[in-house]
């Protein structure tokens, strides 16, 4: 069962005991304050779906950014071309600990190559 119908149940049948036999004794029974009681039955109509939990989420915020202001903060950074990210990768599983290997040479590529392969992932 779902638990915001238990919690509607819960309410709903606190309530109806409070209008039959007073708020008073429904907070002795049910153990919630009295205040309590009364916040739920000023919501209740009858049903049990006006004792549902409503959100505290505000619906406006007076410094809230506009949508124009969003666009003009632009993207984030694109991620590393493909072939830097495999050259990188390639490095670090090769390189033994404390040796350095130039990047393209890890990669198994000349430095051409590489620059080739990486101007044309950038222009994609």
């Amino acid at each position: 069962m779902n638990t915001v119908t238990q919690e509607m149940r819960y309410r709903q049948s606190l309530m109806k005991y409070a209008e039959k036999y007073g708020v008073s004794k429904a907070s002795r029974k049910y153990n919630k304050s009295r205040s309590y009681i009364y916040f739920w039955k000023a919501r209740y109509d009858g049903s049990a779906g006006s004792l549902v939990r409503q959100s505290r989420r505000p619906n406006h915020h007076p410094n809230q950014h506009t949508d124009e202001e969003i666009r003009l903060r632009g993207e984030p950074q694109a991620p590393q071309s493909e072939a830097r990210a495999k050259r990188t990768l390639v490095q670090s599983v090769q390189a033994a600990p404390g040796e350095h290997v130039p990047a393209d040479e890890a990669a198994g590529l000349d430095s051409s190559q590489a620059c080739k392969e990486e101007i044309h992932t950038n222009a994609l």
